[in-house]
């Protein structure tokens, strides 16, 4: 009988030992697919932050040079249409209707 215990704990401790050997080796290939994971999830950051950058800068840009460039050209098409007065927002706080004329209501009708 003790020699059949010896037996089993022979055969046990070796497919102790394979189970060992199969997982040391699946843990090193989870290590090295984890490890390019990483590097992809890397690049993937990097370059999700340059796509960014790429949309940001030139609204930036434009937010900063277009409003001079754009009141350019509004008042030579103002100059090409004849407007010659710079047209402001009309608050209507500001509005006397007192003195609005007849004339200046005939004008408007035409």
């Amino acid at each position: 009988m003790s020699e059949e215990k010896e037996n089993k704990k022979d055969s046990t401790n070796e497919d102790i030992k394979k189970l060992l050997e199969q997982n040391i080796a699946l843990s090193k290939k989870v290590l090295k697919l984890s490890k390019k994971n990483y590097s992809i999830l890397k690049w993937q950051y990097f370059f999700g932050f340059l796509k960014m950058l790429l949309i940001v800068i030139p609204l930036v840009l434009g937010l900063i040079y277009l409003p001079p460039f754009l009141d350019k050209i509004v008042e030579s098409y103002h100059g090409f249409l004849g407007l010659n007065e710079k047209v402001e927002s009309i608050n209507p706080s500001n509005i006397n209707l007192e003195k609005i004329t007849p004339e200046f209501l005939k004008d408007l009708k035409k």
